[in-house]
């Protein structure tokens, strides 16, 4: 089974006092037990506030339902490997596929306390749970 996804990034917020981020994308799934397990992970996009990352296509563990939780973590790549938290979001896959079929959903970046201000949005354009 393969998760198929299709995201972008708009007005993600600088992390860098000189010039923009450099973002990518890590996708987590949980686990049921409140534990997530990383899945896949965009390509680092330099100097973008507004990436539009490659397509994922990212399997999955075997019997795993429409109903889990995808979490979406942008990160600001540093070559350290101590890479920035931009903001987190997430969903269904089974309601972000209903919600995002044909025009996109936007999903407003927070941090892990709910803080939203000035994380910018990851666009879900397609996600699609394939055999």
């Amino acid at each position: 089974r393969l998760l198929v996804l299709r995201c972008r990034g708009e007005a993600l917020r600088k992390m860098e006092w000189l010039h923009m981020s450099d973002p990518f994308l890590v996708v987590s799934l949980e686990l049921g037990t409140g534990e997530f397990v990383e899945i896949g992970r965009t390509e680092v996009l330099l100097l973008e506030a507004n990436p539009m990352w490659e397509t994922l296509r990212l399997p999955l563990p075997e019997n795993t339902p429409p109903r889990v939780y995808l979490r979406f973590a942008v990160f600001d790549y540093q070559r350290s490997g101590r890479h920035r938290l931009i903001g987190q979001t997430g969903g269904t896959a089974e309601t972000l596929h209903a919600d995002c079929a044909g025009h996109g959903l936007p999903l407003p970046l927070s941090t892990p306390q709910g803080d939203t201000s000035g994380r910018g949005t990851l666009w879900v354009h397609e996600c699609n749970l394939e055999l």
